[in-house]
């Protein structure tokens, strides 16, 4: 009788020890979070010195001169493949050295490898939103990238290529404030987490993961319904990326500042974690450009459509206007 008990405590002890060890076991898998790396600071290194050193676009004035001239840009257009095709796009064979794609913005990181080294990139959309957007991922990636200013408005003035999306924005009149309301709570920062191995890797990953998520943009309209429909659950943190002197002029209300081409780390600590975070600024490319960059860092993002422009044409606050180009450059037929 005692011989049965003490193998049956034995036997107990032994199946014990057996789940304590697979236990063990699952904590050592390589695919828990442990390997998950946070390059929060790495890329705000990199983001930096490109946001010190003001956003990057070209005219469609300054690239054709740079494509007649010979210089070899590599273009990718992200509109539909259906208006890539059916309505036209830029004539890469009018130019020497041009080469133009057309991609969706989720598949960007994909493609990488199709850029050839050391060539100029030049990103174009609709209206010079997405190709924002683009632009800052590249650039955080060490190309030398370019958004078309305007998208194909910029480019021609042909209403069935350029579908007048800038020529129908019209102001909306929403009420401004001139007060200047201060940053002062710091919140902590968020974790851009990978386990890329490097910080390319954690960029193209994180920037991809955003990108098949669609780009994150928000009409002035929705902004103001939000943040005055007495429910502060649903309000936007809106961040205004003016010069003073337009600031002071005239932002939304309630609108906090931070001073274009000064985007720093030391900047990002007021930003919240826990609400959605709009940025403005004229057009909404450059506003487009900084919030690619913030939602690959952790944050819940969005750029303002199109901008102030949507909101006022007053010069005092709007300093950037779309006028339609004096040239129609060269553009593919229809297929």
């Amino acid at each position: 009788m005692k011989f049965t008990k003490s193998l049956t405590w034995l036997v107990i002890l032994v199946v014990a020890i057996g789940f304590i060890g697979c236990s063990d076991d699952d904590d050592d898998n390589p695919a828990d979070n442990n390997s998950m790396q946070n390059y929060f600071d790495e890329i705000t290194e990199i983001g930096d010195a490109y946001y010190t050193g003001g956003t990057k676009n070209v005219s469609s004035a300054a690239l054709h001169e740079a494509l007649g001239n010979g210089e070899e840009y590599f273009i990718i257009d992200y509109r539909s493949a259906e208006h890539f095709t059916g309505v036209g796009h830029i004539d890469a064979d009018a130019y020497q050295n041009a080469t133009i794609v057309n991609w969706a913005a989720g598949d960007l990181m994909d493609n990488l490898d199709q850029i050839p080294d050391g060539v100029k990139v030049a990103n174009v959309c609709y209206s010079g939103q997405t190709a924002s957007q683009a632009t800052s991922i590249l650039r955080l990636l060490g190309y030398d990238a370019y958004n078309v200013l305007f998208g194909m408005c910029g480019w021609t003035a042909d209403t069935a290529v350029n579908l007048s999306k800038w020529a129908n924005i019209e102001p909306g009149g929403q009420p401004l404030e001139t007060d200047a309301n201060e940053l002062a709570t710091e919140i902590a920062y968020p974790q851009a987490r990978s386990d890329a191995g490097d910080v390319d890797g954690a960029i193209m990953e994180l920037a991809d993961a955003y990108f098949e998520g669609g780009t994150h943009n928000v009409s002035a309209a929705a902004v103001y319904e939000a943040n005055s429909d007495n429910d502060d659950t649903n309000d936007y943190f809106v961040v205004n990326y003016f010069p003073e002197s337009n600031y002071l002029a005239g932002h939304i209300p309630g609108a906090y500042r931070i001073p274009s081409n000064e985007l720093t780390k030391e900047w990002l600590k007021y930003l919240p974690t826990d609400q959605p975070v709009v940025i403005y600024c004229w057009t909404g490319q450059t506003s487009s450009q900084v919030t690619s960059y913030l939602n690959v860092l952790g944050y819940d993002a969005y750029s303002m459509l199109y901008g102030v422009n949507t909101i006022t044409d007053d010069p005092n606050v709007n300093g950037h206007e779309y006028s339609a180009p004096g040239q129609n450059y060269p553009v593919t037929d229809p297929q």
